[in-house]
């Protein structure tokens, strides 16, 4: 790109030192021949990208906790997707270190159109200048003759809008490549550590050591590598990509992941850990866009705390209003009492009458029945989320549903006190 500029320079050099007569149709050509070659550039570097949502892992089957009463029992697998050849080898051109290249290409571009921009204006107003000095002259010493009228200033701006498809090319490309460059350190780079390794099996054997280390790298490459001008967007967007997936970890980390009560406290350490190595002692992100962009994470940890019959009681409350045709939440939208939330809470709560409640209302499988071998993509077995929706059935309660619900949760609190 910066050979491109070299060329753009030299064409506008040769441009104003021509000895032709230069009038605004000949500035229109100049303005649109560099505009097009940048296009081309831009759209060709638009067309490397993919869409985010190709290294978002399908959200496991819905399973309610059990432990395995025999372990030689066949579990059923979780069988992967096949990641398309072409979307892969995009990806393999979509590395961190290549996006923060095509980043600073982007906010170069930006910068250079401005320079530019300043340029031409000043060498026009130079050769108009120029211009009217030798009309002026010519008016002098011939009787009768008037002078060309030169463009307005108006006119001229107006020309140089064209400009601004470029700049707004340039930055819809960097917020798409924003968009893509957290989630591809987190989601695809690291999806091993974090993904299917944190608080696999158990939180204590688990913890958030494993990949802190790993995330410390990326941000080290992305600081030697980004100008300062993006550096801290770049990295605001890798901290939402390990929010997202933090929560994924708590809410669709599939039946190998079951929480007690009592492992809250580490994984709020987990998450403290997390956060202060993106305060890095204020040398970081500032510490309350760090609170905001984990509010979420922490709310969710809080429902974690709570007993299952009262998460049982926010999801009935919750089911009542909400409607038929409700996508499908993800980490981006979530609400830590929308229904969605609640529910996959209690699928991961190790709780006997979280686990009993599930059975009954949503005819969930148990967890042991499934060997979830980490994958990338895992396309579910049993209904999900979704397809409860669609049914349509499972979250309007009737007054006889309520009722046997009622029922049922006095049966778990007797059986619990005895």
């Amino acid at each position: 790109m910066v050979e491109v500029f070299r060329i753009v320079e030299e064409t506008i050099d040769q441009f104003f030192n021509s000895s032709l007569p230069l009038d605004i149709v000949h500035l229109r050509s100049l303005l649109i021949g560099i505009t097009s070659s940048l296009q081309v550039y831009l759209l060709h570097m638009e067309n490397q990208q993919v869409s985010r949502a190709t290294l978002l892992p399908v959200a496991p089957v819905l399973t309610r906790y059990a432990e395995s009463v025999n372990p030689f029992a066949k579990r059923k697998l979780i069988e992967p997707a096949v990641r398309e050849e072409k979307v892969a080898n995009k990806l393999n051109n979509l590395t961190v270190p290549k996006l923060c290249v095509k980043l600073n290409t982007l906010q170069y571009i930006r910068d250079q159109l401005d320079t530019i921009e300043e340029g031409i204006k000043q060498s026009w107003v130079d050769v108009q200048s120029a211009v009217g000095l030798l009309d002026y002259l010519s008016c002098m010493t011939s009787e009768g003759a008037t002078s060309k009228s030169s463009p307005s200033d108006e006119s001229i701006d107006e020309l140089f809008t064209i400009f601004d498809d470029v700049r707004r090319t340039a930055v819809n490309i960097t917020d798409t490549i924003l968009n893509f460059i957290g989630t591809r350190a987190v989601f695809w780079d690291m999806r091993d550590l974090l993904l299917f390794s944190l608080y696999r099996t158990s939180v204590e054997s688990a913890r958030m050591e494993i990949f802190i280390p790993t995330i410390e790298q990326v941000l080290d490459q992305v600081c030697d590598l980004i100008v300062d001008v993006l550096r801290d967007r770049v990295v605001l967007r890798v901290f939402q990509a390990c929010m997202e997936g933090f929560i994924w970890v708590l809410l669709d980390g599939g039946p190998s992941r079951a929480f007690l009560e009592t492992d809250v406290n580490l994984m709020k350490d987990d998450l403290a850990m997390l956060k202060d190595l993106f305060i890095a002692e204020g040398q970081g992100l500032p510490s309350d866009v760090i609170e905001k962009e984990a509010k979420l994470a922490q709310q969710i940890l809080d429902l974690y705390v709570l007993k299952a019959d009262t998460i049982i009681d926010l999801l009935m409350k919750a089911s009542e209003h909400m409607s038929h045709h409700l996508e499908p939440a993800t980490a981006r939208r979530r609400n830590v009492h929308d229904v969605h939330t609640l529910l996959r809470v209690l699928c991961h709560k190790k709780d006997n009458g979280a686990s009993t409640f599930l059975k009954i209302q949503y005819h969930l499988p148990r967890s042991s029945d499934y060997d979830d071998v980490p994958v990338k993509d895992a396309p579910s077995k049993v209904p999900i989320f979704s397809d409860m929706l669609n049914r349509g059935a499972s979250f309007n309660w009737s007054e006889t549903g309520q009722q046997s619900f009622r029922i049922m949760k006095k049966k778990l609190q007797e059986a619990s006190w005895q």
